[in-house]
């Protein structure tokens, strides 16, 4: 098992540009049944200091690129909040600070707040809604994500009591994103009424209040153009309604779940397409440990019989399985300040839309799940959450350069487990599908840019020409497969040459190779490797 860096309240000592700490003390995981435990670390994130918390991920420019959406507040004030945004560097994979700090006014830190991102002016990037207890805000960001605040009609924000969802959809088709907040009265639906990117808002419908805490979600079903709502209303009797819009206002709800009682735990709504069917289904998580499948068959929402497992409140692939895993995040609840213990939870989906009992790992200042992505570019899914990021340490590479079919009958691949971290030993190197008892050699190079791959042998390499090295020879064994081991096994010491963290690294092996009418050699596909300190 991968051991586990445990995050102290300080989470202090980086600088401003730093990505992951390197924290050297390790414990495992809380309650390690699951097989969660064998892939993931955390790690903590330390923008600035311990004001910092991550919220939200969004596009903010219409790139494709995830920007990285949170909250800073440089005093003890609960009425200033900054807002600021982080972006990845899509070569060396760091993430900095671009925005000047915009005070977000009262609030933005004390009571129910919910930050939300949707293309409210149709121009292909995202801008954020915040909502907080004296208000709201409504940020737009330039090419540089320089902040600015947004004047929007005061009358459609007339919001009532606490504030506790909002959601943002496409209610009319008319390629805008409207809003749907459930305050303390009402549910409101607000439709964007921007023109010439200048953004606003109308209240087109509103419905007396479900009670309780509400959740939302959109999904397609009926056959509409627009998404159907669904809404969870947790309380002493939890129930989930349906709720369709048409021509700006809202239909007659229908109930199609409730519970006696929840013995006060919490539900929650994940969407997602649990199925592969183009559709979206959502879960139902209770924190009981129990959760129930809201499946869509073709329009139709079907309930399934409750299962064991959870909780989560969200969605991801994290095992690279092609299914939806859960995951999710609490704990420190809306303090102001960012080192209050909180946990994040992981619930592998063992397939057939069977979670796992989730596993619980130690946190840093999170009371949500900021979002999955790929964080330090190697490839796969991690979570963020508050001030610490879990790490993905399954297959840690990114592959690309496909290989050509070898002797064996089969492309040969390059394999990538262990850690990017280099003071951690650095990442393990295998192949597999090679042919028989072949000669081995691991190759590898740095750089910053993309290389395009070129003839080489039988196949194509994709290593650039900057430091270049041969890091070690090896056999495959009988059945094709070859141990290239890690750092400590590269008897040239290559490998700590110029390694410094936020340099990737590519790796290929060269084999020997006798298909016939063949160059006599060929290559594995490449990965390449964010690396650590």
């Amino acid at each position: 098992m991968i051991p586990f860096a445990h995050i102290a309240a300080g989470c202090s000592g980086l600088a401003a540009a730093s990505v992951l700490s390197t924290s050297a003390t390790f414990a495992s995981p809380i309650a390690p049944q699951s097989s969660a435990a064998d892939l993931f670390e955390i790690e903590c994130v330390d923008f600035l200091d311990s004001s910092h918390r991550l919220e939200i991920p969004a596009d903010l420019d219409g790139d494709g690129r995830v920007e990285l959406v949170g909250w800073w507040s440089p005093s003890t004030s609960f009425n200033h909040a900054d807002f600021h945004v982080l972006r990845q560097d899509p070569a060396s994979g760091a993430w900095t600070e671009t925005t000047t700090f915009l005070n977000t006014g009262a609030g933005a830190y004390s009571g129910d707040t919910h930050t939300i991102a949707g293309d409210f002016d149709g121009d292909g990037g995202d801008e954020i809604l915040i909502l907080h207890l004296h208000g709201y805000e409504v940020i737009d960001t330039d090419s540089a994500m320089q902040p600015t605040r947004v004047a929007t009609s005061a009358a459609a924000f007339a919001l009532s009591g606490t504030v506790r969802e909002a959601a943002a959809f496409d209610m009319n088709a008319d390629g805008l994103d409207d809003l749907v907040i459930v305050d303390g009265a009402s549910v409101r639906l607000l439709l964007s009424t921007s023109v010439s990117g200048q953004i606003d808002f109308s209240l087109s419908d509103q419905l007396p209040s479900y009670g309780g805490e509400v959740r939302m979600a959109g999904i397609q079903v009926s056959g509409t153009v627009t998404p159907e709502l669904i809404l969870l209303q947790d309380h002493a009797h939890p129930a989930v309604w349906t709720l369709h819009v048409e021509n700006g206002e809202f239909g007659p709800g229908t109930r199609i779940f409730s519970r006696a009682t929840t013995g006060g735990q919490r539900i929650d709504l994940a969407p997602g397409d649990l199925d592969a069917d183009g559709d979206v289904d959502a879960v139902l998580f209770g924190h009981d440990g129990s959760y129930e499948v809201l499946r869509n068959h073709g329009g139709v929402l079907a309930l399934e019989a409750s299962r064991v497992g959870g909780p989560a409140t969200a969605l991801a692939d994290l095992d690279g399985d092609g299914d939806l895993d859960g995951i999710c995040c609490g704990g420190s609840g809306v303090s102001q300040y960012n080192n209050g213990v909180s946990v994040f939870h992981l619930s592998l989906n063992a397939g057939d839309v069977q979670f796992e009992s989730a596993i619980a790992f130690d946190g840093l200042g999170a009371h949500h799940v900021t979002g999955a992505l790929d964080f330090d570019l190697d490839g796969d899914v991690d979570v963020l959450a508050g001030r610490a990021v879990l790490l993905n340490r399954d297959e840690i590479g990114a592959s690309f350069c496909d290989a050509t079919v070898n002797g064996s009958g089969q492309p040969a691949e390059l394999h990538v487990t262990g850690r990017a971290s280099i003071l951690a030993g650095g990442p393990q190197i295998t192949g597999s599908a090679l042919p028989s008892s072949t000669t081995c050699i691991l190759l590898a190079s740095s750089s910053l840019d993309p290389v395009a791959p070129w003839p080489f042998w039988d196949g194509q390499l994709c290593l650039g020409t900057h430091q270049l090295r041969r890091l070690r020879v090896a056999t495959a064994d009988a059945g094709g497969g070859v141990n290239m081991g890690g750092s400590s096994d590269w008897s040239t010491g290559g490998f700590q040459v110029g390694a410094s963290p936020g340099l990737p690294f590519t790796y290929q092996i060269w084999f020997r190779d006798v298909t016939p009418g063949g160059s006599g050699a060929n290559v594995t596909d490449a990965s390449r490797i964010l690396l650590t300190l």
